[in-house]
Order: C-alpha cells, then structure tokens, then sequence
C-alpha cells in the first residue's frame, strides 16, 4: 500500500487515452461479502453507459451468460445457468469488439479484495488474451496474503503472465521525489533525511509526511529557500492517521488494546512481552498479532520480533492512547 502502484496505472491510462485507445476501469474494494464480478461490471458498465452496448451477430450466443455483468442484456425473472468458462469467454469478445482495429486497455485494481469469480475469469484471460488486441492490467499487494496473490504466482510461475513488483524508492530516487515535490533542486540534507525516517521510502509517505511537515510550519519556504526544524518530529497526515484507526478499530476491542501495548514497546518490539504486559493470553496475544500483519500494520520478523509496518504507523496507534492510558500501560509494561 503507497508503493505506486496506482499511480503507474494512472500514467498508463493516460498514454493510452492519448493514444485513441479505448479503456475499461473497474476496481474490487473490500467488503465483508465481496460482490461476483464487480471488477468487469464496473469497467464494463461504466465504459458503455454513453454509448450503448454493441449489437454485433458474434455476441448473441454469450448474452445469456453476459447477462449476469450487463443488465441489459439480462432476460427478467430468468436466471443463467452458463458456466463460468462461458461468460469468461464472452468477456473476451465482449472486449475485443470494443478494441475494433485497434487495442483497447483493461485495467483492474486491487485484486487483493476481489471475489472469487472475478479471479476466475482472471486466469482465463491469462492464456486467451495473449493472442487478442487487449491488454489486461490488474493490481494487487504482495506484502500480504490473498487468492489474487496467490494467482500471480501461479501465473508467474507458468510464464504466461508479465508480473512487475514495485519496490520502495532508494535513497537517491527518495531525494528526487523529494525535490519535486518542494519544486527545488535546494533541499536542505536534514529534509531529506527526514522523509527518509518517516516515510520507508514509500511514495505515498513522502509526499504525505511532507505535507505534514508543512501544515505544522517545521517545514517553510523564505522567498529564497526551504527552512527546516531539524529538531521537528513527524506531524502524522490525518488522513494516514484515520487509515491506521480505521484498521486498528477492525481488529476488535481485545486485539487492538495489545497493539496499543505494542506501541509502547517500540516500533520494534519482542511479542512475549506482551501477554503479561497486556493482560492478554499467549493464543490470544499472538492471534491479535496476526490480525496485525493481515491489516498491514505489523511485519513478523525472524524469531520472536514483530515490527510496526512504517515509522508513522506505530505513531499513529500510539497516539490512539489517551495521556492517562499511556502511562498505564507504560507501567505495566515496566
């Protein structure tokens, strides 16, 4: 989350539209009963809402099964009983009358949240489109498990897929970023230093932790140059800061108060501490710890270590404590 994955996306987006080149947009978000197909039902609807569906002889024999993405072409009070391979197939024409003679650009984003379904007709697509003017672009996250992971692999491991992994920045590309972002090529070393600590190198945190820095005045522009407060620690972003409460408050009440404990101990700390420490028993305690990494806010380490996934992320669940609550914990922690 915040490498750039959609920010790439967004880039080639935008060099096919200017290409001419037709582009379908659908996205999988998170749900506790994730909705079949919503990925292709998003990008398909959206695409044809202006312009009405295609009334091609090709496309008669798979409206039936299409029917279940496009309500236009669904039969009222009959359900399909076409199996998957069909409807996936008709996808594929469906998507190809829409290249016409050119290309067109199917992206679909974080997969790591989708249905089933959707995946299914994502392997499909693996071996057809090779040999099809469309090109198929999905997103998912690596650093944490899900079946749409687990399908790159397969895909990658079969070489019929093209599966990029996006690293954090290096120090001198954090550097770059950074000096784009304050538009000066004269940023002073400690701003670098700086985002380099809060933000682990993610593209998202830099520009985040930046604007933190700037709201609270640690960071300010003189007419001539950028000044720094070296001595400022990070203003954490209320938007990152309500993303990692929002995730925290998901764990439940039991395992959200061990990652409080957690934050105390440090942005890394030893996990067997904290069965005593928070009162918690050990499957319990370890249980919480799981929902953690599940909710990308821990990273299990070798041995009995966990981290905190960035700098800001244990500040954040830090500052979830009420002043009274830290000094509770940081006693029973001693």
């Amino acid at each position: 989350a915040g490498v750039g994955k959609s920010r790439l996306v967004g880039e080639m987006v935008a060099a096919a539209r200017e290409s001419s080149m037709p582009v379908l947009f659908g996205r999988a978000v998170q749900a506790d009963v994730p909705v079949p197909f919503r990925p292709f039902s998003e990008a398909l609807l959206s695409h044809f809402r202006n312009q009405g569906l295609p009334d091609l002889p090709e496309l008669l024999p798979f409206r039936p099964a299409l029917g279940q993405l496009l309500p236009e072409w669904r039969t009222p009070g009959e359900a399909t009983h076409e199996p998957l391979v069909v409807l996936a197939e008709g996808v594929v024409r469906l998507l190809t009358a829409v290249a016409g003679k050119s290309a067109a650009l199917l992206v679909l984003e974080d997969l790591h949240w989708a249905d089933p379904e959707t995946l299914a007709v994502l392997e499909y697509f693996a071996d057809v489109l090779r040999t099809q003017s469309v090109v198929c672009v999905a997103t998912v996250r690596s650093q944490e498990a899900s079946p749409a992971l687990r399908l790159a692999q397969g895909l990658t491991a079969a070489r019929t897929a093209t599966v990029l992994e996006i690293d954090p920045l290096a120090s001198d590309e954090l550097g770059r970023m950074t000096a784009a972002c304050l538009g000066s090529d004269d940023v002073p070393r400690g701003v670098v230093d700086y985002v380099r600590t809060w933000s682990d190198g993610l593209p998202f945190m830099v520009e985040e932790v930046l604007a933190g820095a700037l709201g609270a005045g640690a960071l300010a522009w003189d007419g001539e140059q950028w000044l720094f407060d070296t001595g400022a620690g990070p203003s954490l972003p209320v938007s990152f800061v309500d993303s990692v409460r929002g995730r925290l408050r998901g764990l439940g009440p039991e395992a959200a108060q061990v990652l409080r404990v957690a934050a105390v101990l440090g942005r890394r700390f030893d996990w067997t501490l904290l069965p005593a420490a928070s009162a918690v028993p050990d499957l319990e305690v370890m249980a919480a710890l799981r929902g953690g990494v599940d909710a990308q806010l821990l990273v299990a380490e070798p041995g009995a270590k966990f981290r905190f996934r960035h700098a800001l992320t244990r500040d954040a669940v830090l500052d979830d404590l009420l002043p009274a609550e830290r000094t509770l914990v940081s006693r029973a922690v001693l």
